[in-house]
């Protein structure tokens, strides 16, 4: 069964004990924890910023599951100069920001870490970027081995449809290698995320909703994107996938608070998630 979670992006100014603490609360038993790495001072609950054996024993205390680590990491940086930038350093530090990304999620006991492809810029032609993010994506899968997480890519950017998801996928060919959907991203690329998800079915580990009403976020159900249509498509086919909920009060700070929002969407999470699944096992 789909297993719902809420991401930090929700709550910025929130410690990790309040989120710990909350996260029940709310209506969930699982978080998504956002982190910008080291030194970063955007998110109060950042794990980053704190011993990582202290994060997970305070989510153990209250009995609430850490799903995953989701980073900005991207991996499409070129290298320049041509030739030269091969012996530089910048060549690599994706790699390593990845690395670390996993090291996070595995010493919080994250059950993945997600990065993204991200974008094809310049007078670079799709294939050349998409060979170099996934050359530097199969380099991060080989540092999860032993790790007992998996590695996401999520799209966005020119990566955005489950088509493009697929191909990194197929391209890097790691076993610890899944995809995080991101609905709402999805349908704004013109993609069907009911066809979408059907078509990668099998290799979504997370997938990312919120909801939004003529470009805004609103509440969940009660605005354009197809969530639940999705939601019950990737439910029907037994998908245990965690299912991360976003109300992004860290991009647009005049958002309602989480308190006010988040008890809600969980509890229409979990309407359509049981719903789903009665569905599902009544055929």
């Amino acid at each position: 069964m789909l297993r719902p979670a809420f991401s930090t992006v929700a709550v910025p100014d929130w410690t990790l004990d309040r989120v710990a603490r909350s996260a029940s609360r709310l209506g969930f038993q699982a978080v998504e924890l956002r982190s910008f790495g080291a030194g970063s001072t955007r998110l109060a609950c950042d794990p980053a910023l704190t011993a990582r054996e202290k994060v997970r024993k305070l989510f153990g205390e209250h009995g609430v599951r850490i799903a995953g680590v989701s980073t900005g990491v991207r991996l499409d940086a070129a290298v320049f100069p041509p030739v030269v930038g091969q012996l530089m350093s910048a060549r690599h530090q994706p790699v390593r920001d990845g690395r670390h990304a996993v090291e996070v999620a595995h010493d919080v006991g994250a059950t993945y870490a997600s990065l993204f492809a991200f974008e094809v810029g310049g007078r670079e032609r799709h294939r050349a970027v998409l060979r170099r993010v996934c050359e530097r994506l199969a380099l991060v899968c080989d540092h999860a081995r032993h790790r007992d997480l998996v590695v996401v890519i999520e799209n966005g950017g020119d990566f955005a449809t489950s088509a493009d998801l697929r191909e990194i996928h197929d391209y890097v060919a790691s076993p610890l290698l899944r995809v995080c959907y991101d609905i709402s991203t999805a349908a704004a690329a013109g993609e069907d995320p009911v066809e979408g998800v059907r078509s990668i079915a099998p290799l979504v580990h997370a997938v990312r909703v919120r909801d939004m009403r003529h470009g805004a976020p609103c509440a969940l159900g009660s605005g354009d994107v197809p969530v639940r249509a999705a939601l019950d498509a990737l439910g029907s086919v037994g998908s245990d996938a965690w299912v991360v909920y976003n109300w992004d009060r860290l991009w647009l700070s005049d958002l309602a608070g989480a308190d006010s929002v988040l008890p809600g969407a969980a509890e229409t999470l979990y309407e359509w998630i049981g719903a789903g699944a009665g569905s599902h096992a009544a055929a």
